[in-house]
């Protein structure tokens, strides 16, 4: 069995216009279900990983060029994590799953109201899942030097933040590419904490929209984000 096979290269892959379509009537939906949601912190090891990396996701011009498709969507659920990928075999970076509701189009060829399955860098593990995945000499310093091992992993990539349940984000997905996906037909959310920008604002109207800058604290204006059409 391959081991270790970074999702880094698949989301670099998977990083890529029609009209605006706005969601005029968004469809009331108050149960969102997050996997996460009984896992005590405590129990929690926080891990973060660094590599240089060439997009620059802080960049908006730069994101939706490279993106394929560019959504506001609600994200409905948090249904999972793993780190292998069952149609290769491979042991990939941890990734979370779910499901999301697209409610305006930017760019690409997804429908209003169509709910789609999604999945991103990042994840909680248990720490079984989490030791599985590493290769044999990381597994025996683990075993050598961890005195106490943790119930949970948490393994992100830099300072990325948490996908949330029941929130509405300006999103950029890369390429569907189910033959290679860890999850089969699942889009791909790509940039880190450029890729996934919370809203708030009347969807109606997109002068009164504003996506939050996860790197600068900042609410910047959607006009400013998106190519005029």
């Amino acid at each position: 069995m391959k081991q270790n096979k970074l999702f880094i290269p698949l989301l670099s892959a998977l990083f890529l216009m029609n009209g605006c379509k706005l969601n005029h009537e968004v469809v009331e939906h108050t149960s969102f279900f997050n996997a996460y949601e009984q896992i005590d912190e405590a129990e929690i090891m926080n891990l973060a990983s660094q590599a240089d990396v060439s997009l620059n996701y802080g960049n908006p011009e730069v994101m939706y060029q490279t993106a394929e498709q560019v959504v506001i969507a609600r994200v409905d659920s948090i249904d999972g994590s793993s780190n292998y990928n069952e149609q290769t075999g491979e042991y990939v970076f941890p990734f979370t799953y779910g499901k999301m509701t697209i409610l305006a189009v930017k760019k690409g060829n997804l429908s209003v109201n169509q709910q789609v399955p999604y999945l991103r860098m990042g994840a909680i593990l248990t720490f079984e899942q989490y030791y599985q995945g590493l290769l044999p000499d990381h597994q025996q310093k683990i075993a050598e030097h961890m005195d106490q091992q943790p119930k949970y992993v948490k393994h992100m990539f830099g300072d990325d933040i948490d996908i949330e349940a029941g929130k509405i984000y300006l999103i950029y997905i890369g390429e569907n590419d189910s033959k290679d996906s860890p999850e089969k037909d699942a889009y791909p959310i790509i940039g880190w904490e450029g890729g996934l920008r919370e809203i708030k604002g009347d969807l109606s109207s997109q002068a009164q929209i504003q996506v939050l800058n996860n790197i600068t604290g900042e609410w910047e204006n959607l006009s400013q984000l998106i190519p005029d059409e």
